[in-house]
């Protein structure tokens, strides 16, 4: 593959099998790409074999043209005479001319109800459950989708790869193992051909369709969309190109906004066809991707923006002043922060200690510690134990516990409920209701010298003198 300085894919060679039957093996895409002035691409040529993966069309013209949003209105290659769209740049009429259309239908928040074929196939999306023609299809369970079958109901489970891929479908025909379906792709999301491709009865062929990245291939009108529906935005796998600009564009500026993950589908993902977002791995720890900082954290977390400064800085290292001016996180793609968000009456964002192992300068404290004086009982859920905590720093307001952000506090207690152990830090998301005399805050400004700072790969970045504000907390009392 070879890109260009905004990151638009400019060639791309895919080997594969040349014909449907498999027999054949070759390049199946040898792909050129020309753009305009920027980065809409106009022209895709193709001198590899079009029986197979991208086809090229015969028009010696221009292949794609835009309207002014910058969303794709024609496709000659696929036959798209004109795409019209709403007004949150979701495609509502999808014309192929002679051959026929798509209408799609969206809720005001841009989720789709309805996509309606010209061939007389409807099918409606309700809150996970899918219909075809007013017949129920499938509805989803947390391990793949559940269908009607003969007054029952079948269950199909699926094995999904790290980017969301589906891969494997499969069933219990009365007790033997059943594979109702395989899926293996390219990079960008093409299906591969010519090898594992019998399909069972036993699913459902409308559900077979959610494949790359999980998402819903459009095969109305026998394939002639071929396009996968994100939510916010059309992808075209085997032409790697959205058909809209990026809805976060202005978040990614030094990214194309018709570019998918950042043309590295193996480590990213793009759950909803907008910006990516960190990785949650599911066990306590975040990746980030390219674009990514504490803000960014904060919100695909859903915890503050201090706890995700708190996070990144003692994690990652110190924020900086960029050559802008402005306040950079020293965050890189594939930097890795683990911590863990516990919701009770308070939530709490646990921060756990890099050996698993060393104690905290504070005594481990038995939760069991309530501001009443009552000791040694056990939090018995992971809300209680936030409760306890809560009392504990009331009970002594202007304390350590305060003033160092509750260094007491392990993942150990939430997982198994007992005493608090080996921890390096929590930070509280909201504050508990004063049961002493309230407080009020004050900030004070302090100046911070310039510096030179060295970032993790090394290079040098002047740190500007500036100012920070700091809050202080004073009993009114005082």
């Amino acid at each position: 593959m070879g890109y260009d300085k905004n990151g638009n894919v400019t060639g791309l060679t895919r080997k594969g099998h040349l014909d449907i039957g498999g027999t054949t093996f070759g390049n199946m895409d040898v792909l050129g790409y020309v753009y305009d002035s920027g980065n809409k691409v106009l022209r895709i040529d193709d001198s590899g074999s079009d029986a197979q993966g991208f086809r090229d069309g015969t028009n010696v013209n221009d292949d794609f043209e835009y309207d002014g949003n910058g969303n794709l209105k024609v496709d000659r290659n696929k036959g798209i005479t004109s795409i019209t769209y709403n007004h949150l740049n979701m495609p509502t009429l999808v014309d192929f001319g002679a051959t026929g259309n798509i209408e799609m239908v969206y809720a005001a928040d841009g989720t789709k109800l309805k996509k309606t074929a010209s061939n007389g196939t409807v099918t409606e999306y309700a809150n996970g459950y899918i219909y075809e023609n007013n017949t129920l299809q499938f509805f989803d369970h947390p391990e793949g989708y559940i269908m009607p079958d003969n007054g029952g109901w079948r269950y199909v489970y699926q094995y999904k790869d790290q980017v969301g891929n589906i891969r494997l479908s499969y069933t219990d025909n009365n007790g033997t193992l059943e594979i109702v379906e395989e899926n293996n792709y390219y990079p960008f999301g093409g299906k591969m051909r010519g090898y594992n491709s019998n399909v069972s009865s036993f699913g459902n062929s409308t559900a077979q369709r959610w494949k790359f990245g999980g998402k819903e291939q459009d095969d109305s009108l026998n394939g002639a969309m071929g396009t996968y529906d994100f939510g916010a935005r059309i992808y075209d796998e085997w032409g790697v190109r959205w058909w809209n600009i990026d809805p976060l564009a202005e978040q990614m500026r030094r990214h194309s906004p018709y570019n998918y993950a950042f043309n590295n589908p193996i480590s990213f993902v793009d759950p909803d066809g907008m910006k990516p977002w960190w990785i949650n791995n599911g066990d306590g720890t975040w990746t980030a991707e390219a674009g990514d900082s504490a803000a960014t954290l904060a919100e695909d977390a859903g915890i503050s923006l201090d706890q995700a400064n708190k996070i990144v800085e003692s994690q990652l290292g110190e924020n900086y002043i960029g050559e802008d001016g402005e306040l950079k996180s020293d965050v890189e793609v594939g930097d890795v922060v683990e911590f863990d968000v516990i919701k009770g009456d308070h939530t709490l964002v646990v921060v756990p200690d890099d050996s698993g192992t060393t104690e905290t300068d504070t005594n481990d404290i038995d939760f069991g510690s309530t501001q009443d004086g009552n000791a040694n009982k056990k939090a018995e859920t992971a809300a209680a134990a936030t409760i306890m905590i809560s009392a504990l720093e009331l009970a002594n307001p202007e304390g350590e516990l305060k003033n160092k952000a509750i260094d007491v506090v392990s993942k150990s207690v939430f997982k198994h409920l007992t005493k608090v152990k080996n921890v390096k830090g929590i930070i509280r998301t909201t504050s508990p209701t004063p049961l002493s005399t309230p407080t009020t805050n004050s900030t004070e400004t302090v100046p911070v010298k310039g510096h030179w700072r060295t970032l993790k790969n090394g290079k040098k970045v002047w740190v500007k003198p500036h100012t920070r504000t700091i809050k202080k907390s004073k009993n009114k009392s005082e």
